[in-house]
């Protein structure tokens, strides 16, 4: 402890606890030692003004501790408001329950009528379910089958990436996505939407373009005669397995009793002018 606590703690003993009273008794206290350290003759060197000065401040900052107020004890009391806080939350809380009891109530008896509507809507949504194909041809017979349905986008014709470590003119029958590839450079494709028929259901392998039919006249067995009025088909080494004309849109995608690779007659009429016989067909 400096010679400087006593003298210090004495002036601001009496004080009220008023921080701007003392921190003025301080400042006085700086004032007065300065003046006093400056007055002295010979001067005294700064570092020894510089001393005192320290002695001094560390003095008044353990008499600052001793009679300030403590921090925990400094306050703010309360808005009124603030009083009723847990009593305002239990409220909103009682009637945001009560709002759900309500809609919960109202969910249980409505939900009869509600889940008929969304039922209603489902099914006028949905389309309707594919049917069993008997025979691929023109004859085909698919219960009340518009043959001006239009394919699903992911099966229409189109260019898209595609990378395969076969060289471009193959061919690539993906039986599980119902699509045809017909390899280009740049790893692109044109990838076509089929119908995989019964008749090449466990086809699998490599094949190859062995002759083109484009007559109606062309020899075809009757399970699998193709759709387009140019009786058009493409033949993989064997009869029963070629690439021919749908009946109908919806057998695009799906899995029907009878007939192999059928494509729409458009996109059937742009492969076969594409593809020439020999090429390589690879079906996965």
């Amino acid at each position: 402890m400096s010679k400087y606590d006593e003298v210090i703690g004495r002036a601001v003993a009496a004080m009220p606890r008023d921080i701007a009273e003392r921190h003025a008794t301080y400042n006085r206290a700086r004032s007065a030692l300065i003046e006093r350290l400056r007055s002295v003759t010979p001067p005294l060197p700064e570092v020894a003004i510089e001393a005192e000065q320290a002695a001094l401040e560390a003095a008044i900052q353990r008499v600052e501790a001793q009679f300030s107020v403590p921090a925990d004890e400094v306050f703010d009391p309360p808005p009124a408001h603030r009083l009723d806080e847990p009593r305002y939350g239990l409220r909103i809380a009682m009637i945001g329950g009560a709002v759900v009891a309500v809609l919960l109530l109202a969910g249980f008896f409505t939900y009869p009528y509600w889940s008929s509507v969304a039922r209603t809507a489902f099914r006028q949504l949905r389309p309707p379910a594919v049917q069993h194909v008997e025979r691929a041809g023109p004859d085909a017979k698919v219960a009340d089958a518009p043959s001006t349905e239009p394919v699903p986008y992911v099966y229409r014709r189109q260019l898209v990436h595609y990378r395969s470590t076969n060289p471009a003119g193959t061919l690539v029958i993906d039986k599980a996505q119902r699509h045809l590839y017909v390899i280009l450079a740049n790893v692109t494709a044109i990838r076509y939407g089929i119908g995989l028929g019964g008749n090449c259901v466990e086809a699998v392998g490599r094949y190859a373009v062995s002759r083109k039919a484009g007559t109606s006249d062309s020899p075809q067995p009757s399970s699998v005669r193709s759709d387009s009025s140019s009786g058009r088909a493409l033949y993989l080494d064997s009869d029963t397995r070629l690439i021919h004309g749908a009946g109908v849109a919806r057998a695009i995608g799906q899995t029907v009793r009878a007939g192999c690779f059928l494509l729409m007659p458009t996109d059937l009429a742009e492969l076969y002018d594409r593809v020439p016989v020999g090429t390589r067909v690879v079906v996965n």
